[in-house]
């Protein structure tokens, strides 16, 4: 009668192998699941971190609210335009500032005229005769300075009193024409003639003669 095999020496020898291989299997196959189990969490986190991490095309919300602010910003420091408001119907309007007349400059002095000398005593009383003789009888310029003259005063003193006397030659010709005229007849130009040689200009023995129906 053969022995059972678990009695057999060599059984015992194939079942130690046969269970230490399986156990180093089992050793094995535990390691090399730890060993992908890190792998798995790496691969988490790294999906984690894509996620977290914002796409460098796509505008995040950080970036339109910092625009938005920077935008609000601009507008903040544009200086304001202020609008002129309308004037109310019927209202009346503001009166429009009128800029004050600048001040007229100062009229400079006008100079006065120098003083003229004092006549002289020979001219004050050349001039006192002119006055007397044209209050008795008419006299052209020349023919009162001739009196003057024949009456003693220089020619200067004459001229003088003719210049000053106020007498108008115009009107002492028409009263010398007068004169001629009651004491004698004239023609016309016999009559002009006449006051001219008592020296009267040609204009004013015509108007003399004029002025007595000539």
């Amino acid at each position: 009668m053969k022995k059972p095999i678990y009695k057999k020496w060599w059984f015992w020898v194939v079942a130690v192998l046969v269970i230490g291989i399986a156990a180093g299997s089992a050793g094995n196959s535990k390691t090399d699941s730890s060993d992908d189990k890190p792998s798995d969490a790496a691969q988490t986190d790294t999906k984690l971190s894509d996620e977290s991490t914002p796409d460098a095309d796509e505008p995040s919300d950080t970036d339109d609210t910092a625009s938005a602010d920077a935008e609000t910003s601009a507008d903040d420091q544009t200086p304001a335009v202020e609008t002129p408001a309308e004037p109310e119907p019927g209202a009346d309007p503001e009166p429009v500032p009128v800029p004050d007349p600048e001040p007229a400059a100062p009229a400079e002095p006008e100079s006065a005229a120098p003083a003229e000398p004092e006549a002289t005593m020979g001219e004050k009383n050349a001039l006192a005769s002119a006055k007397a003789y044209l209050s008795i009888m008419a006299f052209s310029y020349t023919g009162l300075i001739d009196q003057l003259e024949f009456e003693g005063y220089t020619e200067s003193e004459a001229a003088y009193a003719a210049d000053n006397c106020g007498a108008d030659w115009n009107e002492q010709a028409a009263l010398s024409a007068k004169q001629y005229l009651n004491t004698m007849s004239f023609s016309r130009q016999g009559l002009i003639d006449q006051l001219v040689f008592e020296g009267f200009t040609q204009e004013q023995a015509e108007y003399g003669v004029a002025q007595n129906g000539y």
